[in-house]
């Protein structure tokens, strides 16, 4: 898929207009017809878009300080289509200029959350044209861009907004509300870069999230109450407040990205939202095929890659590997083979031969089965599978069946033969 495709279901889906330059997109075209342009800038062509791009949601951004045209188009855009029914929304990002700044912090959750809530889970662009759900301007919330500098801009559910509905931004869940409120409001609560900060974690996480209020002579500010929000959702209320760091824990376990956000109130009743907090929260890891295979056969306690069931020598690792189930070994299998397991002349060079089973379930798994060699059964070599001079005699690996064959020359002395595995197995002991 091309940049422009990408771009271009992306547009469909959502519009994000961050004007940190001078460009404004050509909505009707994008929306409608699916036309993207070559040339780097596309500018507005048509200031009232038609239907299908008024119901495309979208988010305009710049900055506080960037230049007033670029400003005043982006308002001009949103105030001359949101009264039209535009499901939009339109910020300017306090302290930045002609910057991206921290606009993916409502960029990324944005877009997909619109994806979620429009790409039909039956569909593929793979079988043909995906038809998107439309969202309906009453299921939305209501964002005051108007309040920015009043310390928490007031966000609603679409029924509960006051007045005229369309005065206000639209943004599809109260998610992205919470998300908009944390971003957009001005004067903030917390200090820039102060709460904690996660990056990437392990599922499952328990996750603290704590910040420093924002305080200074000029102006003073001290909490008496904080309200934290979880990926948009109320999770609790400081009791008893802490006015300098509030906190909250969570656990967490589903992977993605997750966002804490929070709002101040302080001891005179004047409510300030904090920035974003964002973490990304690697999820459960799948069993492996053989974690799989283990947790069907073996009793709990016995499932580890390295142990040994019976008193045979072979590991659980290498029974999955080979095929070998929990029954007695074959006649004559030997996790290590000797030399004299055969000869054969190929191009007037002489080979030793080894063979050995791999099960069918684990040469489909993904687990690094690699043949190597060694001349004193301690030292071991991988085969290596490159057929040229320069490497000296090409290794021969072939496979019939369920049975691999490896030939390893004769004159680099292998006298010992084995298979090494290798696999994701964490957990398992």
């Amino acid at each position: 898929m091309t940049k422009q495709s990408l771009f271009l279901l992306a547009a469909q889906i959502c519009i994000l207009i961050p004007l940190t330059r001078a460009e404004v997109y050509d909505l009707e075209r994008l929306v409608t017809e699916g036309e993207f342009s070559n040339t780097f800038k596309l500018r507005l062509n048509i200031p009232e878009p038609q239907t299908a791009a008024l119901l495309t949601p979208g988010m305009l951004f710049t900055g506080e300080f960037d230049l007033d045209n670029r400003r005043l188009a982006n308002q001009a855009l949103f105030d001359i289509n949101r009264p039209r029914g535009a499901l939009w929304a339109w910020t300017e990002e306090e302290d930045k200029g002609h910057t991206i700044g921290d606009s993916e912090y409502l960029i990324l959750p944005f877009l997909a959350e619109c994806v979620r809530l429009r790409y039909p889970a039956n569909q593929s662009p793979v079988n043909g044209p995906v038809t998107l759900k439309n969202l309906h301007e009453s299921d939305g919330w209501l964002v005051d861009q108007s309040d920015w500098e009043g310390g928490s801009v007031k966000v609603y559910p679409y029924d509960e907004a006051p007045g005229d509905k369309r005065q206000y931004g639209w943004v599809p869940s109260e998610k992205i509300a919470r998300y908009y409120q944390a971003f957009a409001s001005y004067n903030k609560a917390s200090l820039p870069n102060s709460w904690t900060n996660f990056g990437v974690v392990e599922s499952p996480a328990e996750l603290t999230h704590a910040f420093s209020i924002k305080n200074s002579r000029a102006d003073p500010f001290v909490a008496a109450e904080t309200t934290f929000y979880y990926d948009g959702e109320l999770v609790g209320v400081s009791d008893p407040p802490d006015s300098t760091t509030p906190q909250i824990t969570v656990d967490e376990s589903s992977g993605g990205f997750h966002v804490f956000t929070a709002v101040v109130l302080d001891t005179n009743g004047k409510q300030r939202a904090t920035h974003l907090n964002r973490v990304f929260v690697k999820g459960p890891r799948p069993l492996s095929a053989f974690e799989s295979w283990a947790v069907d056969n073996l009793p709990e306690g016995f499932r580890g890659p390295q142990v040994h069931l019976f008193d045979d020598g072979v590991t659980n690792l290498e029974r999955f590997a080979h095929g070998l189930g929990l029954e007695k070994l074959p006649k004559g299998f030997q996790v290590i083979q000797f030399a004299e397991s055969g000869f054969e002349k190929i191009d007037d060079t002489d080979y030793v031969v080894f063979s050995y089973p791999v099960g069918e379930e684990a040469r489909t798994s993904g687990l690094n089965i690699m043949p190597q060699v060694s001349t004193d059964g301690q030292d071991w070599s991988d085969f290596v599978n490159i057929d040229d001079p320069a490497f000296g005699l090409p290794h021969v690996v072939t496979r019939e069946g369920t049975v691999v064959t490896a030939k390893y020359p004769l004159a680099e002395n292998p006298l010992f033969f084995r298979i090494a595995l290798t696999d994701t197995f964490e957990g398992l002991d």
